[in-house]
């Protein structure tokens, strides 16, 4: 019997035991950072190619105490690797995880190297150590606190790379992550009901690929299958090779009778392009249905014929300043139409953050703190529920006016539209697409907001130090929500930043580096703004006055312009 350990990302030791358990390894048991269990030598193999939520499987060939780098050595000279590699092989060294005698993983891997190449000297076998990207093989040295494993990874790579994600969206989900949502929302059982898998912020697709091939049997490492460590003298490949078949047979076989509804809708039309082609190397465009929407508008009638099904969706959620407060009403638009076309479809939900799970209105069963990537996020589970009061919805026979839950929200949007029709009227007269819509008007709504063209620049003004922080916030976001609705903007057209006391020279700081660049007019004059990049706009519109007669003093020159 051989030992195993397969990684996964942080929380997810349970669900991965889970998953292996209902492989067949019995004695799956989850450990910081994986899942370890004993089984025959395929037994690896075939976690490779059906384990849909570990990173990497490793067959262990050594657990040891460890002090430091020497004794990473001493351990490494414990195996023979002349029985170990082929000769000729290319071979690499991975580290990974921490230990307290190591304080340079590089110098470790290097002590490892070491004793590989002077086992393999002893043995007469030659072996060459290369970067990892022309390797044969992958040596792997886990650190474990005061213990080092070391084995050989399986894999020979991530597994979360299943040769089908060619095309990535802006924010692409992991596949081990999106399979994970997948297996704890239930899938697998929902999808053997006939039920519908819809997600409406589909991105790449990586979600619909991953529940696809749960629904139709395909195992997630078919398409990698190439992806072996051939320089290693335990891999067999005759072994493999009938697991292989078996999978492709499982394959044919369940794409062939696949019946579920699998749905995707992103208003992006990059994003359905890029999923698009996902699908087809996934080999199951035929078997998805993409459209171009928004969120706002689901439409899940008619979709799940059997009984309501699995809304499943990465929400948009980031690092970036004030990138939270411009997706407030995303949440709170997405979870209104939930409430009120889906009642009693379950949703797996990740998103940025309690701020935002709570902007949704939707009662989670379970919200459970997970991690994408270097991101922190939330997964919401649960069943839609009807809202406890009506949310911006219109009175029977009125088609003008919107109610809103909150009386701060309703207050916020009177104003700003008020003031879009004055200044709306002045602007078309003096032929600008730039102004200023709102200053702090009402006091407690403490941001500046400007136009720009079809777009909106918000910025808040720091709240004073005795306003709750959770306060300031609904304040903000009633704000957002109504501007969002009296301009009937996408998310991606709303800039929202803070104002505050800065050191010098900050304010022309880059936040990011989108190159997002859009045209805006003034008068006859036009001018490249980008509103991403940077806290101010650079069109100054208290400037206006100064530009017009810059202009009509330059007529006929050049004109350097250092200070737009």
């Amino acid at each position: 019997m051989n030992d195993y350990f397969a990684s996964c990302a942080g929380k997810l030791e349970d669900l991965l035991a889970e998953e292996l358990q209902a492989l067949g390894y019995e004695d799956a048991r989850p450990t910081r950072g994986g899942v370890r269990w004993t089984g025959a030598a395929a037994s690896g193999q075939r976690a490779v190619l059906w384990s849909r939520l570990a990173s990497r499987v490793y067959q262990l060939l050594l657990d040891v105490p460890i002090e430091d780098a020497e004794s990473v050595y001493a351990a490494g000279m414990q195996i023979d690797w002349a029985v170990q590699l082929r000769g000729g092989t290319r071979y690499s060294i991975e580290v990974s995880g921490a230990a307290k005698g190591i304080r340079h993983t590089l110098y470790a891997a290097q002590r490892l190297r070491d004793a590989v190449q002077d086992r393999l000297r002893d043995g007469g076998v030659s072996a060459s150590p290369v970067p990892l990207d022309q390797s044969q093989v992958t040596v792997a040295l886990l650190l474990r606190g005061g213990r080092a494993l070391i084995g050989i990874d399986l894999g020979h790579g991530a597994l979360h790379q299943r040769a089908y994600r060619q095309f990535a969206g802006l924010a692409p989900l992991r596949e081990t992550l999106a399979a994970a949502v997948l297996w704890r929302a239930g899938w697998p059982a929902l999808a053997k009901k006939g039920l519908a898998l819809v997600d409406p912020f589909c991105g790449a697709g990586t979600l619909l690929i991953e529940g696809a091939w749960m629904a139709a049997d395909v195992a997630p490492g078919l398409y990698r299958r190439d992806r072996v460590p051939v320089g290693w003298q335990g891999w067999s490949a005759r072994s493999w090779e009938t697991l292989i078949g078996e999978a492709d047979e499982r394959a044919e076989t369940g794409l062939r009778g696949l019946r579920v509804p699998l749905v995707g809708q992103d208003q992006d039309a990059a994003a359905i392009s890029a999923a698009r082609r996902n699908l087809q190397l996934a080999g199951v465009a035929g078997h998805v249905r993409l459209q171009r929407g928004d969120a706002a508008r689901l439409e899940l009638k008619g979709l799940s014929a059997d009984g309501p099904g699995l809304i499943v969706a990465n929400l948009p959620y980031g690092e970036r300043l004030g990138d939270e407060r411009s997706l407030l009403p995303v949440h709170r638009d997405f979870g209104a139409r939930l409430q009120a076309e889906g009642l009693g479809w379950r949703f797996a939900l990740l998103s940025g953050g309690s701020t935002l799970s709570r902007a949704t209105g939707l009662k989670a069963d379970k919200v459970l703190d997970w991690r994408n990537g270097p991101l922190d996020c939330q997964l919401l589970l649960g069943t839609v529920q009807a809202a406890p009061a009506a949310r911006e919805q219109r009175p029977s026979g009125d088609v003008g006016e919107p109610r809103f839950q909150r009386p701060g929200t309703t207050m916020v949007y009177n104003r700003l539209r008020k003031n879009l029709a004055h200044f709306g009227r002045w602007a078309r007269r003096q032929g600008l697409s730039c102004y200023r819509l709102y200053d702090a008007d009402l006091p407690e709504y403490s941001a500046a907001i400007d136009l720009y063209g079809d777009r909106a620049h918000v910025q808040e003004y720091a709240a004073p130090r005795d306003i709750p922080e959770q306060t300031a916030s609904e304040r903000l976001e009633d704000l957002l929500h109504a501007l969002r609705t009296l301009l009937q903007l996408p998310p991606e057209h709303l800039y929202v930043k803070r104002r505050q006391r800065r050191r010098e020279g900050s304010q022309y700081g880059r936040m990011d580096e989108s190159g997002e660049f859009f045209e805006v007019s003034e008068r006859d004059l036009r001018f490249w703004v980008n509103l991403a990049d940077y806290l101010d706009s650079g069109l100054f519109l208290d400037s206006r006055d100064l530009r017009a007669r810059l202009r009509e003093r330059s007529e006929g020159r050049r004109v350097l312009n250092l200070f737009c």
